[in-house]
């Protein structure tokens, strides 16, 4: 808090200017300041420099209209009672902040101790702590939010752990049968790269579907016959499955063309010549349309059309996966040709029903 009533000083040491009551020490540098604005001290040599930056301060204080009431805009002179306000160093009228004389004085004794706010700093202070309330519960959340990740990143962590001592197990055991050509680290490399490049395989096809027993289009141009299977795998799947609103990026018919007799690529040496058609493979955009659609495709069998009953939607799986589901499906013929019924596959594995 300061008062008008008392004689302006500058210092020349470091370029503060401000009121000082029964005291001669700079208000910034602590240095001793004369009545007149001069300092004592060691950049008492800087003297000129230093004047030059208190005239460049004394001018843009002057622009900004510092010495200006808050509330009448007129002029706080130097024998006017008078506060500056703390937070937006502006002076205001006693009278026009109605403070009494002797509230004035009070303040006045009390220089060091308080601090004074004009009206409107302190409604934007008090929003301060309101928006400093809502930054506090935001740091909250994101600390929730952090102890979340940290614990993840450590479950992790401890996974990677189990697998890289398994690994190491592993490693032992080769050691210890007597290979020490390399021969057993070069086929655990190599069961590491397969597994990679098997699951990069599964991700590249994680939106993809087969349909199979969609009629080929009889179009010349393979544009045509690609739009016509589009239109046709999307009538699959709303009136067919009951899923509709499917995005399709993209289908293509898996294997050569068949030989229709009859345009140029039909006579070409090498084309399918099965009556059956090809696959349609379909790349979806959301894999969330693939699972809707496997979940729903039964409805297939309960469709009037004899064309569509006899369509058959699968994932599209890699060549090992494809192997796998021949063995288990060759499996769960034998058990229900020796009369075991009850059997059926689901998520790479032969499960059996309880009918207790």
């Amino acid at each position: 808090m300061s008062g008008r009533g008392a004689k302006k000083k500058s210092c020349r040491r470091c370029g503060f200017e401000g009121r000082i009551y029964e005291r001669e020490l700079c208000g910034s540098c602590k240095d001793t300041v004369k009545s007149d604005g001069d300092s004592r001290g060691p950049a008492g040599d800087q003297e000129d420099n230093n004047s030059e930056d208190n005239n460049k301060q004394e001018e843009w204080y002057q622009q900004v209209g510092r010495d200006s009431c808050g509330v009448c805009q007129k002029k706080v002179r130097d024998n006017d009672n008078g506060l500056c306000c703390e937070i937006c160093e502006r002076w205001h009228h006693c009278g026009c902040i109605k403070m009494g004389t002797q509230e004035y004085r009070m303040l006045q004794q009390l220089d060091r101790e308080v601090d004074w706010m004009c009206k409107n700093c302190k409604a934007k202070i008090k929003n301060l702590k309101a928006e400093n309330l809502k930054l506090r519960d935001e740091v909250v959340a994101l600390r929730l939010e952090n102890d979340d990740l940290k614990k993840m990143l450590n479950d992790r962590i401890i996974n990677l752990e189990k697998k890289v001592e398994c690994l190491e197990k592993k490693n032992i055991n080769i050691n210890n049968t007597g290979k020490g050509n390399g021969e057993g680290l070069n086929q655990v490399v190599e069961k590491v790269l397969e597994v990679v490049r098997e699951e990069e395989e599964k991700k590249a096809r994680i939106n993809n579907l087969v349909i199979y027993e969609v009629e080929e289009s009889q179009k010349e141009y393979g544009k045509e016959r690609e739009e016509e299977d589009k239109d046709k795998c999307t009538e699959i799947f709303e009136r067919g499955v009951g899923v509709k609103g499917v995005s399709i990026e993209s289908v293509r018919r898996l294997g050569r063309r068949m030989n229709t007799g009859t345009g140029e690529e039909g006579n070409n040496q090498g084309v399918n010549n099965s009556t059956r058609p090809r696959p349609v493979l379909v790349k979806l955009k959301y894999k969330e349309d693939k699972y809707d659609i496997l979940k729903n495709a039964r409805n297939l069998r309960n469709v009037g059309s004899e064309r569509m009953r006899r369509i058959i939607i699968t994932p599209d799986r890699t060549r090992k996966e494809q192997e796998i589901d021949r063995e288990l499906r060759n499996e769960l013929r034998k058990k229900r040709e020796e009369g075991e019924s009850g059997w059926y596959i689901y998520r790479g594995q032969l499960k059996r029903r309880n009918f207790q």
